[in-house]
C-alpha cells in the first residue's frame, strides 16, 4: 500500500489540503477544522477529495468492496459522511440552544 498510486494520490490531496491552510498548528491535521474559515472550506472539492482518499488508505482493507464501505464509513468518524454528519448535528445543537434561549428571553 505505501508507494502505490492510491497512497501517493492521498498525500498529494492532504497536501494540497495542508499547504492552502491558515488553520492554527493544533488544527492542520484536523478536517473537520479545515471546513472552517481558516482551513479550505467546502467551496470546492479539494476537502471532500482528501477526506476520500485519506479514508481510503487509512481503511484500504476494508474499502475494497462497496458494500463494506458503505458500511465502514458510517461507523468511522473521519470519513466524508461523518464529518459532514457531525457539523450538521452540531448545527442543530446549537440551533436548539439558540430558540430556547430566545423563548426564555422573551418570557
Amino acid at each position: 500500500m505505501i508507494g502505490g498510486s492510491e497512497y501517493t494520490q492521498a498525500m498529494n490531496e492532504v497536501q494540497n489540503v495542508l499547504s492552502s491552510s491558515n488553520c492554527h498548528t493544533l488544527d492542520r491535521n484536523n478536517f473537520r477544522a479545515q471546513k472552517d474559515s481558516c482551513g479550505i472550506g467546502i467551496a470546492s472539492d479539494r476537502w471532500r477529495l482528501a477526506v476520500d482518499k485519506l479514508f481510503n488508505v487509512t481503511y484500504w482493507p476494508y474499502v475494497q468492496v462497496s458494500t463494506a464501505y458503505d458500511c465502514v464509513s458510517l461507523f468511522f468518524t473521519d470519513s466524508y459522511f461523518n464529518l459532514v454528519l457531525l457539523n450538521a448535528r452540531s448545527l442543530l445543537a446549537s440551533s436548539v440552544i439558540l430558540i430556547s434561549a430566545i423563548s426564555l428571553i422573551s418570557l
